[in-house]
């Protein structure tokens, strides 16, 4: 910019008001056309350029004539051509640097994006001299890859798992590979229908196939069992492959019919569970669809075509091992059917007592909105008391990433900035900006390459924070980018609405203290921003309207000696620049030299800034914020070493024990809010879920007592999600309850299998205790099968660190 940093007392002397010295900038700086002459046969253009060539030229304009003398700007400023005064630093691996930040745009993939800057950036750097060096500190596709490698590898385990559980069970391969046929066919379907439906292959869309992986073989084996049982008893392949498939048909049908009942409604919930599952639902929808179209018909040809009479006859000593313990288990099971129909009492005594516990066990299982993921990826932004300045910020900063540097070997990249730009585009992008701010960007090590989580390594940096003078408050995240952009920037939000703002400010900092003593709270803070130092001009009106000025004079003239202005461009080879007019050494003025200030009246006359006003410092507020047209005032924490709703719950607690005043009302917002409105939606699915899976039962068996029956499996899946979740320490989130609602379509598949093949007996003229004994040992072979691939499917995805 071009810097014209100006004498006061000289304008004074000269009788120059900053506004006469703007106006003249700007009339000494143009270029105008003034028409055209015509001479004989050529016409002339007429112009007038007045623009200014260099910085000489500016420094030497005509201001007036005072005493005969001419006044020129250089005998009342210093003109240079310089820099604009720095108010933001950045920083990339502890060296100062220029930090560019990429949006994308809403319908574009992230992906394809971030490929593409990466290869653009490769392009740029070899155009760069060897000492400039281009670094991509944060990363969101960083992330998706990350995940999708992880589903990846999920996915292939807990296939290959399924196909060791089918053939452990058959003890032959070709009924084994048959069966395994069922997962790549319908997956193959399912991708048809993902293209129709315009999904990509995603963190949900993976996540989806993953869960369907032991699901999809569940039909295929029903039918493929059905057959074989068929061709062991002498029946043609051709026949057997009817017969077989013809008997489950029914069953297999109603059981996918409820697993997909489960899942049509997740389509059509809104809010953020949407976002977040909508692309799961249609996906195993597609998929579930697609393994009962295959079981229905590539399963019964491939018995046909693949499994030979030697086949059947031959068999493995795997398989000889298998039959033994499997005919053991039939028999002592079909034992146990007759026990508990002989002891009835007894056996709903238990199932009622394992309900109860089961009930109560859900008592001491913690909730949590989404888990914390361990991507490597930590963001520090740290804030400073208002009215902080930059310089100071700076070297917080730097003192951080030297602490970094220094102590924390897990880190690859640093990358940080501090300060605030000059449009205030960082803060429309909703990053930490201000000359009280920092933020820091940290990458580190796969978590293979590193003894310490994120989170240990984020309760490090915050102990180191809380040492250095200053630092006011401290919000560390160890997550992904894409967890923020869905979750907000920290775990729990109070918020407290009034018509009083001190009053409500004043029960946010009794809550904040409260809060602050609750374990597991970390980064306590006020969420509005501290009242910052001013410099109150407090004019006297009767005073300034005597000496002919009023507010906005007053006010301008201030605003032209502190803050600056710019009348007017200068133009060099293409690119304009500001000329910038202030005080000299406007930023580090006295304040005990601002009464000296002249102020021009609306006569000409000059008066001291003192004269007609009181200067005082005091405090003023830096932020009011408004919900629904309400005041309030946030009070926000993140959670480390507990679950989040243990800490909510807390929480609530210390608030209800507090004496609230009259008309201040509290409420939590954040994850919290958020976390509430999933699980209530997924209440409310869950019970959906039960209607349309009973009605889908009602409908195919056309009676009301049989889907009753099946639907007593529901609550006693509810013991094994209670123990495994009581078992591991493993928080409800909403994924979890995704888990529980999608329980209630999968779980009454087996019982559905079971009075299928009971009523199937009893037509075939079995009483109905030997039907029940008999449809239990025929049935549990497939029933194991199916619930071990389901399982097994899931495992990877279960046991995955990523």
């Amino acid at each position: 910019e071009i810097r014209i940093e100006l004498d006061p007392q000289k304008l004074e002397a000269y009788g120059i008001s900053i506004q006469m010295l703007r106006n003249i900038l700007s009339a000494e700086n143009i270029n105008i056309p003034a028409g055209s002459l015509k001479v004989g046969r050529t016409e002339f253009f007429v112009r007038v350029p007045g623009k200014f060539k260099n910085v000489s030229e500016i420094a030497n304009t005509v201001l007036g004539n005072f005493s005969g003398k001419i006044v020129r700007l250089k005998d009342v400023a210093r003109v240079e051509d310089s820099f604009k005064d720095r108010q933001m630093f950045s920083y990339s691996e502890g060296k100062p640097s220029v930090i560019l930040v990429a949006l994308k745009n809403i319908d574009a993939n992230t992906v394809q994006v971030a490929t593409g800057i990466r290869s653009k950036l490769e392009e740029i750097s070899k155009l760069l001299p060897s000492y400039v060096k281009v670094n991509m500190v944060l990363d969101t596709s960083r992330y998706i890859f990350l995940s999708l490698k992880n589903l990846a590898t999920s996915l292939f385990f807990g296939i290959a798992l399924v196909i060791i559980i089918t053939y452990a069970f058959l003890g032959s391969v070709r009924p084994s590979m048959i069966i395994a046929f069922a997962i790549p066919f319908s997956l193959i379907i399912n991708f048809l229908i993902m293209k129709i439906a315009d999904f990509s292959i995603n963190v949900m869309t993976l996540s989806a196939l993953a869960i369907a992986s032991g699901m999809v073989v569940d039909n295929a084996i029903v039918v493929t069992d059905s057959i074989m049982e068929y061709r062991i008893k002498g029946a043609r392949p051709e026949i057997a492959a009817i017969l077989g498939a013809e008997e489950v048909g029914g069953a297999i049908m109603a059981s996918s019919l409820t697993t997909i009942a489960v899942f049509v409604p997740l389509m059509f919930i809104s809010g953020l569970t949407s976002i977040l599952f909508k692309s799961l639902g249609v996906v195993i929808v597609g998929a579930i669809t697609a393994s009962l179209v295959v079981a229905l018909t590539l399963i019964p040809v491939s018995t046909i075509k693949l499994v030979k009479e030697e086949t059947l006859r031959k068999k493995s000593l795997v398989a000889k091992i298998g039959d033994k313990i499997l005919s053991w288990i039939e028999n002592n099971y079909k034992s146990l059917i007759a026990w508990s129909l002989r002891h009835k009492k007894i056996v709903v005594g238990l199932a009622l007592l394992l309900f109860l516990m089961t009930i109560y066990g859900f008592r001491f299982i913690d909730t949590e909105f989404v888990p914390e993921p361990d991507t490597g990826d930590l963001q520090v932004n740290i804030t400073l008391p208002e009215g902080t300045n930059v310089d100071y910020t700076n070297s917080v900063l730097k003192s951080l990433i030297a602490y970094i540097n220094e102590k924390v070997p897990e880190a690859v990249h640093t990358g940080g900035f501090c300060g605030e730009t000059e449009e205030g585009f960082g803060k429309a992008l909703g990053q930490n900006e201000g000359p009280n701010a920092a933020t820091l960007y940290i990458r580190l090590k796969s978590l293979k390459e590193r003894k310490r989580r994120a989170h240990e390594i984020a309760d490090e940096l915050r102990t180191f924070l809380s040492t250095i003078p200053g630092v006011e408050k401290v919000n560390v995240t160890a997550s992904s980018g894409i967890r923020s952009m869905f979750v907000g920037s920290k775990n729990i939000v109070i918020e407290i609405y009034g018509n009083d703002l001190d009053e409500i400010t004043k029960v946010a900092r009794e809550i904040e203290k409260k809060v602050k003593e609750i374990p597991g709270t970390v980064d306590v803070a006020l969420g509005k921003r501290e009242d910052r130092p001013e410099i109150h001009i407090k004019i006297d009106r009767e005073k300034a309207s005597f000496l002919d000025l009023n507010i906005a004079t007053i006010a301008d003239t201030l605003r032209g000696y502190l803050y600056g202005s710019s009348p007017t461009e200068f133009s060099e080879s293409g690119e304009n620049y500001d000329i910038t007019l202030k005080l000299e050494n406007a930023r580090n003025y006295e304040i005990s030299k601002l009464a000296e200030l002249p102020i021009q009246t609306l006569s000409g006359k000059f008066v001291k800034l003192g004269t007609i006003a009181e200067i005082k410092q005091d405090y003023g507020t830096s932020e009011i914020l408004r919900k629904d047209r309400e005041r309030y005032v946030t009070v926000e924490c993140n959670v480390s070493g507990r679950a989040l709703g243990a800490v909510v719950e807390d929480i609530k607690e210390t608030i209800s024990n507090m004496d609230i005043p009259p008309g201040v009302r509290i409420k939590f917002g954040g994850q919290v809010e958020q976390q509430e409105e999933s699980f209530q939606q997924l209440g409310w699915l869950f019970l959906i879920g039960i209607i349309l899976v009973y009605m889908v039962m009602a409908g195919q068996f056309e009676a009301f007592g049989h889907p009753f029956v099946i639907m007593f499996s529901v609550p006693f899946a509810l013991t094994g999600v209670a123990f495994a979740f009581l078992l591991t320490g493993v928080p409800i989130s909403v994924q979890g309850f995704l888990g529980i609602v999608m329980l209630v379509g999968i779980v009454v598949n087996n019982a559905i299998v079971l009075v299928d093949y009971t009523n199937l007996l009893k037509a075939r003229g079995l009483k109905l205790y030997e039907a029940v004994e008999e449809a239990g040992r025929r049935r549990l072979r497939p029933v194991l099968m199916t619930t071990l691939t389901t399982i097994f499917g899931m495992l990877p995805l279960a046991l995955n660190k990523g």
